[in-house]
């Protein structure tokens, strides 16, 4: 899964937008564009990632949707089971992609075995509520909305600079007078500021970039999911939307 990766979202009156740029190295192969997929009696958009096939983000039709970023690969050098052999993160993605709320997502993976995972995080959003789900050495804990706010960074490059560097420049484009919220992020994941590198939100190094954006919206009626199988400063914009109805 992804070495970096860069989350947003915004909240209304309606429901919430989710804004997610996947990083990856540019050997990985592509990546199944969303579709309307059943896990078990629930729909769910989700892209489909080429070599696991698993997911790094999905949505439902309950209003539920689920996003994956690393964790610290110096915990993983720790954890790493006896076999030698992880799972892919991304099966977790669509193991609860049919969750009915945010907390069902909790609980359930608090009852999953995940010795044999990398860590990660797993924020998960419903129309009333956030979580964000954190295996590390061992451990997973859960932070309520009120403890961690956007944008959420992964990276296994010169993290603490990458993330103060983007957190910096999310502030600036928030507070940009003039753009509406959702104009701003959009703006802002597809920004190469402070230069076009491995510091921008869409990211480019030699062996890696940013490979696509994800954009959720949840309201009451209806949950739509557009992407862009390509870096956001190249495949913009994200193509139509795929919708559900609301259950």
């Amino acid at each position: 899964m992804p070495g970096v990766c860069t989350m947003s979202w915004l909240r209304d009156e309606d429901g919430y937008d989710l804004f997610f740029n996947r990083d990856e190295k540019r050997s990985r192969l592509r990546a199944e564009p969303p579709e309307v997929r059943s896990i078990g009696t629930t729909s769910v958009l989700a892209p489909r990632d080429g070599e696991a096939g698993g997911s790094w983000i999905a949505a439902n039709e309950h209003g539920v949707s689920l996003a994956l970023l690393n964790g610290y690969l110096g915990a993983d050098v720790a954890a790493a089971p006896a076999a030698g052999e992880w799972t892919s993160r991304g099966k977790l993605v669509m193991d609860l992609a049919d969750c009915a709320t945010a907390g069902e997502a909790a609980e359930r993976l608090q009852g999953h075995d995940l010795t044999s995972f990398r860590s990660f995080h797993l924020a998960a959003f419903d129309p009333g509520s956030s979580l964000l789900l954190s295996w590390s050495d061992g451990s997973l804990e859960c932070s309520t909305d009120d403890s961690f706010s956007a944008p959420l960074i992964s990276s296994s490059f010169n993290y603490e600079e990458v993330a103060e560097s983007r957190r910096s420049l999310y502030r600036e484009f928030s507070e940009a007078a003039g753009m509406h919220p959702v104009e701003a992020a959009l703006a802002y994941h597809r920004s190469h500021r402070p230069a076009r590198g491995p510091y921008s939100a869409c990211m480019h190094r030699e062996d890696a970039r940013t490979i696509s954006f994800t954009w959720v919206r949840v309201d009451a009626d209806r949950v739509r999911m557009r992407y862009a199988p390509d870096s956001p400063c190249r495949g913009w914009p994200p193509g139509p939307a795929l919708e559900l109805n609301r259950a």
